[in-house]
């Protein structure tokens, strides 16, 4: 069995993310187990979002979560397209809106910003 993870640099963008694409198919009659991380700069984000959320800056963090998920619908269309780009989009409005419902807990309702929160925020 051969394992692979990609992160970083590796997965920040669609063309990256093709040579990604590339290795594996290579690899495909070894049966591959394959590890990818979050798209570039996505983790760091987060955090950003919900430490603007956890000071009250309520619209500096649905900016951030906006422009994330821009970025997450650009590199989707330059990797897919059709019926899968549509599921895959339709995937991440859940996942973004939920991420937007946390913030607003935090920012507006006074939810605790805790180590277990911050795991599940990055587990998106």
């Amino acid at each position: 069995m051969i394992v692979r993870k990609f992160c970083g640099s590796a997965v920040a963008s669609a063309s990256a993310m093709k040579r990604c694409i590339s290795i594996i198919g290579a690899e495909n009659s070894r049966h591959p187990a394959v590890v990818v991380s979050a798209l570039g700069g996505t983790t760091d984000t987060l955090l950003a979002i919900f430490n603007h959320a956890a000071r009250g800056n309520t619209y500096s963090a649905w900016k951030l979560l906006k422009d994330l998920q821009e970025r997450h619908y650009e590199q989707a269309s330059a990797l897919l397209s059709g019926k899968l780009q549509e599921e895959l989009e339709q995937h991440f409005r859940v996942y973004f809106r939920e991420l937007h419902l946390l913030s607003l807990e935090l920012s507006e309702e006074g939810r605790e910003f805790t180590p277990e929160l911050t795991d599940f925020i990055l587990s998106f």
